[in-house]
């Protein structure tokens, strides 16, 4: 094996799947490492892992709504108010969907001018539940 096979494999992932770099990084990662374990303990003579490089990043441009985007979205009906107030309070803080998602009666308290404070100490997600 050589470094033009995993440039190679590499490559004919990211065709056949159409997946993002970043996987792809992680699938190669996940064959490059035993590679890269065998070479050290002398179980193969030569490390082709060593010179291969991962695809860049190909991620899609993320941004913050204008203005004139985000009085569109509220003029819009929403199917809840709860939605409609998280994306009001991700837009006002710049919280995450599970940071908001987390947020209990104890993350709401006073700070010693009696102003509110909404504490962000938690997430939660599908896979996981709170973290």
């Amino acid at each position: 094996m050589t470094a033009q096979d995993l440039d190679r494999l590499q490559l004919q992932i990211k065709k056949e799947t159409k997946l993002k770099a970043k996987t792809v990084n992680s699938i190669l990662a996940a064959v490059c490492i035993p590679i890269r374990e065998a070479f050290r303990v002398g179980r193969v003579s030569h490390n082709p892992a060593q010179k291969f490089r991962g695809l860049g990043r190909d991620d899609d441009p993320r941004g913050i709504l204008s203005s004139a985007e985000l009085k569109k979205l509220f003029a819009e009906p929403w199917e809840t108010e709860a939605h409609r107030l998280a994306v009001a309070l991700s837009h006002a803080t710049g919280m995450r969907l599970g940071e908001i998602l987390a947020i209990g009666l104890e993350d709401i308290t006073l700070d010693f001018e009696e102003k509110p404070v909404l504490w962000v100490r938690k997430s939660w997600s599908t896979v996981s539940g709170h973290k």
